[in-house]
């Protein structure tokens, strides 16, 4: 995890979140996993939005593709723990409600390409 949050203040690439995420679910820190994922979430968003503020140009459809992808690798992990019960549901209703949220933007902004 170490190596990984040092990768992250370095790089601000959201592969590299994606494994911070991985990282924190294989050693048991859903808390951590769960701040990972709302991270990642806000980072997709981020840029999404940022772009049409800025009239900068969109997301290209592959990238839009790419982002509903890890979107989709997101809420499975959440699912997971969800399952397994291994946080309480509470801690995991916001993040599948701002989920929800950015998959609506994402599918928009494909059909608006």
């Amino acid at each position: 995890m170490d190596i990984i949050d040092d990768m992250i203040a370095l790089h601000q690439d959201i592969d590299i979140y994606g494994m911070r995420m991985a990282a924190s679910f294989l050693a048991s820190d859903y808390d951590a996993m769960l701040e990972t994922a709302r991270r990642m979430i806000w980072v997709i968003r981020f840029d999404l939005e940022n772009r049409a503020r800025l009239g900068e140009v969109r997301m290209s459809p592959q990238e839009i593709a790419s982002a509903i992808r890890l979107l989709n690798s997101i809420v499975g992990g959440l699912d997971d723990v969800r399952n397994q019960g291994l946080t309480a549901s509470y801690k995991l209703d916001d993040l599948g409600e701002q989920a929800e949220l950015l998959a609506r933007q994402l599918d928009a902004a494909l059909a608006g390409n």
